[in-house]
Order: structure tokens, then C-alpha cells, then sequence
């Protein structure tokens, strides 16, 4: 968001996160297409949902309860001195920080108000996040994911599908998935999370019914 509102000309900047409208800038793009493309699961989020994290067995707990085991920093070349401050807050207390650019060092605060006042905060905060056990730069996103043992979703690598991942109350798995090609597709779903059972249900339709040919590990479409 800093790097957008730094950059971007004129007083009206508009956010697109959608298929082809990308105006949120192109390294969350890359992040993100990287991210899709080896399978992980993710969802954005704001600087001050970032600030107001708490801790919660070793992952990041947002306000309304959704919890995330590791926080994925897109490059950029502005960073709110908080934001800096919450991410060395989180590295520091067991959550991977991973930073796709080379060196968080490079960072500076966005604006002009109290510039030599959050520079300083700014720089005691990149000064704990760097040597935090939780953080790493300079290394491929979904490499630093596979090492800190978060697990994608390996049904949506090459085949076009993508999903988002639920936690239903008791800790039962529910799945939406789409297909985001013109192909059909005609095979097995593998998804991590597993359930005593697989429901289908069409959200187009509202038809609901159990799979043909379900495995403990998978179900065929």
C-alpha cells in the first residue's frame, strides 16, 4: 500500500486484485503468482490488521480469529515504521517473516511528517527483524514456505484450479474450488486436509450429493 500511495500520480488510486486488473502494483502480482503457482493458500492483508496480530501456538492471529503460519512480504521500497515494527514483533516470537526482496535495510518510511523520528523506528525495527530466527529474504517465496514446513494445496500446481481452505466448527475442512482455465477438468482432487467424509455441493446450482469415486485421500471429478 505505502509503495502504491508513494508512487502512483494523482490524488485517486484504485486497488484491483482480480484476474487481469492489477493496479495494486507488480510485485504483490509476483508474490502472488508465485504463490499460486506452487500450491499455497493465502489471503491479504492491511498494515494495521498486520499491527494488531496476536500470537497464538506459533502462528499470526488476526482480529476475528483467523490464524496464518507465516506472513509473506511482497518487495517494496516503503515501509510504515509499525508495520516494520509488528513484523519484527511476529518473527521474534516464532512466525516466518519471508521477504521477497533482497534486503530490508533498503526500506524508508513513506511521507515527510516526523521523517528523522520514524526513520529512526523504522531502522531499530529492520535492526530486530533481520537477525530474528523467523525471518528470511533473498530466497524464492515458496522455497522459504516448503522449509518452514507450511504446506500447499499441490492440486491447484499445473492444473489451473485454485481454492480457498476453511475451518468449519469442530476443525472439519471445506473447500471452494474453481477452475480459472477454458479447459474441462476431468481427474483427481488430492486435497491436504482430510475428513472422515466428501460432500460436493455446486454453488451455481445449490445441488449437493457425495462423490462417484472417493478415496480417504481424494475424490474423483
Amino acid at each position: 500500500l505505502a509503495d502504491t500511495l508513494m508512487t502512483e500520480p494523482g490524488r485517486k488510486v484504485t486497488f484491483h486484485i482480480d484476474g487481469d486488473r492489477w493496479s495494486a502494483g507488480p510485485a504483490l502480482r509476483a508474490s502472488a503468482e508465485e504463490l499460486w503457482d506452487h500450491g499455497f493458500l493465502f489471503d491479504y492483508v492491511s498494515d494495521r490488521q498486520l499491527q494488531s496480530c496476536n500470537i497464538v501456538e506459533g502462528a499470526a492471529e488476526t482480529v476475528g480469529g483467523n490464524t496464518y503460519r507465516a506472513v509473506v512480504v511482497p518487495t517494496c521500497r516503503f515501509m510504515p515504521e509499525t508495520t516494520a515494527q509488528a513484523l519484527a514483533d511476529l518473527a521474534e516470537q516464532g512466525v516466518p517473516v519471508l521477504y521477497s526482496g533482497e534486503s530490508a535495510q533498503e526500506w524508508d518510511v513513506p511521507g515527510f511528517a516526523d521523517l528523522d523520528k520514524r526513520r529512526t523506528a523504522l531502522n531499530e525495527a529492520v535492526a530486530r527483524l533481520v537477525v530474528s530466527s523467523g525471518f528470511r529474504q533473498s530466497i524464492p517465496i515458496a522455497r522459504a514456505l516448503c522449509g518452514s514446513g507450511v504446506q500447499p494445496e499441490t492440486m491447484q500446481v499445473g492444473t489451473g484450479l485454485r481454492c480457498v481452505r476453511r475451518c468449519l466448527a469442530g476443525g472439519t475442512p471445506a473447500y471452494f474450488i474453481v477452475n480459472r482455465t477454458d479447459d474441462t477438468f476431468d481427474g483427481w482432487l488430492l486435497p491436504e486436509k482430510t475428513a472422515p467424509g466428501i460432500v460436493l455441493m455446486d454453488p451455481w446450482d445449490g445441488r449437493a450429493g457425495y462423490p462417484l469415486l472417493e478415496t480417504a485421500r481424494g475424490v474423483r471429478v
